[in-house]
């Protein structure tokens, strides 16, 4: 899961959850959180996170 987050911080963040399940049960989790980079100051010049 992922999303981005505005007014939780000074600026954008980006999340991310990795979950894994097995037999109906949460059994790992991971997650990082951080500031959305703008999408011209990144290698591929891509967002982070797409806009709609």
């Amino acid at each position: 899961m992922h999303g981005r987050y505005l007014g939780f911080a000074d600026k954008p963040m980006v999340a991310v959850d990795i979950l894994r399940v097995r037999g109906g049960k949460l059994v790992e989790h991971w997650d990082v959180v951080q500031e959305e980079v703008p999408a011209d100051k990144t290698p591929t010049g891509n967002p982070m996170f797409p806009v709609r």
